[in-house]
């Protein structure tokens, strides 16, 4: 298989076998990368490599350091596919460094259906889905020194 169905590499040896190493994963990272962005209904703030990273290791309950290196690359993967585009917008990560913000395109793939989850637990996300947008929108509003608090 060639890039984007396998994952990318230098000629080194070792990031070769890092890419044979998550290859068979692919699949399911890019399904995560999206979940992220269909959160965002109406596609307005979009996402930079370090918040999507640092949103599916809160999820998946590990460490953001671990993860940087297996979220950050689908991001240019789905980008090849067609289903993220590069806005003209940058955001700082928490090392001060300017990264792009993606967004979603119209061009998406299935997710996988999800297995049943209790109500109480279905409650308990949306309420926590909600938060997220309300914090990225007050950041997004912020960041463009709008102020609606009068």
């Amino acid at each position: 298989m060639v890039y984007p169905e396998h994952a990318g590499f230098t000629d080194r040896y070792t990031s070769k076998q890092a890419a044979e190493k998550i290859t068979p994963k692919l699949r399911k990272w890019h399904n995560k990368v999206l979940e992220l962005f269909l959160r965002d209904p109406y596609n307005v703030i979009g996402i930079t490599g370090f918040e999507a990273t640092m949103l599916i290791s809160k999820e998946l309950g590990a460490d953001p350091d671990n993860l940087f290196y297996t979220i950050r690359p689908r991001l240019r993967e789905l980008y090849d596919y067609g289903m993220l585009d590069k806005t003209m917008t940058s955001r700082k990560n928490k090392r001060g460094n300017n990264e792009v913000v993606w967004k979603r395109t119209d061009r998406q793939v299935p997710l996988p259906q999800k297995e049943k989850i209790p109500a109480s637990t279905r409650y308990l996300n949306h309420i926590s889905r909600l938060n997220w947008e309300i914090q990225r929108l007050h950041s997004l509003l912020k960041a463009n020194n709008i102020d609606f608090s009068k």
